[in-house]
């Protein structure tokens, strides 16, 4: 079973998980994104958590991958499938348009129109 365990954030929420890992701050680094840089900013992005029937928590392994890709289509893009920093718990809707006309849309208040 999955469940979000993340989605939309803040610029401030997302400067604080950059900054984990990284000057001095403990935990490992779990994003390249600062604030204003990542989908999670814009509501189009979600982190899950996959979950055996007993309650315990799979972070890796055959069984996570099946489950992390059962329910993927052409519209949502799957962060284990990235090569630069594999982001298995990451899913985010495929806009056709890039994160700096994302980010300026929300920015100027203005509407997005989803690309068919």
């Amino acid at each position: 079973m999955s469940s979000i365990i993340s989605g939309s954030r803040t610029y401030a929420q997302q400067n604080k998980l950059f900054r984990q890992g990284r000057y001095g701050n403990p935990g490992p680094i779990v994003t390249y994104a600062r604030g204003g840089r990542s989908n999670h900013n814009f509501g189009i992005a979600w982190d899950i958590g996959i979950f055996t029937e007993t309650g315990g928590y799979i972070t890796h392994g055959i069984l996570y991958d099946q489950a992390a890709k059962a329910g993927m289509s052409e519209e949502i893009e799957w962060g284990g499938d990235w090569s630069r920093f594999v982001d298995k718990p990451h899913y985010q809707l495929k806009l056709g348009i890039t994160l700096a006309m994302l980010r300026e849309k929300f920015e100027h208040g203005e509407e997005l129109t989803l690309l068919a």
